[in-house]
């Protein structure tokens, strides 16, 4: 079973899932950790990523730079990143659907 994706979606993590950040030419991968609660927050880009907000939770996301990564965790608040394992999308601009394996609606 899926979830299709649009603007303003609250999903729940319903097990531990791998995103990634929103650095362009090198995102950096991360997770969030079960339980937590996210928002889609913008339109999908060019190559169908799709941004979200934590509203709950926590996890880690690492980001890149010249000379060295860096990893910071992940809290309520943060944004920035797009969905990545259990997301299924056909680019250009597609919202994609989710695995209901590791997300679930919150706001049906």
């Amino acid at each position: 079973m899926t979830i299709k994706l649009q603007m303003n979606t609250k999903l729940l993590v319903k097990k531990k899932v791998r995103i990634k950040n929103d650095n362009w030419s090198t995102p950096g991968p991360g997770y969030l950790n079960e339980g937590a609660v996210i928002q889609i927050n913008g339109t999908p880009t060019y190559i169908s990523d799709v941004p979200f907000v934590v509203l709950q939770g926590d996890g880690e996301i690492v980001n890149r730079g010249t000379f060295e990564d860096t990893k910071r965790k992940i809290q309520p608040g943060d944004r920035r990143f797009f969905l990545s394992e259990g997301h299924s999308t056909r680019a250009p601009y597609d919202w994609g659907t989710l695995d209901t394996k590791y997300f679930e609606v919150l706001n049906a």
